[in-house]
């Protein structure tokens, strides 16, 4: 079984994300070095996937929590980004049918 490589990845209602951290994570989805022209400085450490309910983000693998770009994005994909780390998960699923978190900030669009 050791040659097994499982991820964690914590889903939740894209109610938690404003809408413009929907909107750019959609655009970064579509091209890879559009995060260069708003970002000085370069990439981002999370990849993004477009599917048919919402967006993926999945962490690099030397992923650090200094290293989230938190004056692109609100407080409420941090907040999940942050919780995502702390449950052991590399990838965060925000789906439009997702779970809707206590005690997290939600955003109405």
């Amino acid at each position: 079984m050791s040659d097994f490589e499982v991820e964690k990845t914590l889903v939740s209602s894209t109610a938690h994300v404003s809408q413009s951290d929907f909107s750019l994570l959609g655009d970064i989805s579509e091209m890879s070095s559009y995060i260069s022209a708003v970002r000085e400085g370069g990439d981002i450490p999370f990849y993004v996937y477009q599917y048919e309910h919402g967006l993926i983000l999945r962490l690099a693998a030397d992923f650090s929590l200094s290293e989230f770009p938190a004056d692109l994005f609100s407080e409420g994909l941090k907040d999940l980004v942050i919780f995502c780390v702390s449950l052991g998960c590399s990838g965060l699923k925000l789906d439009c049918d997702g779970p809707v978190y206590s005690g997290f900030k939600i955003y109405d669009w």
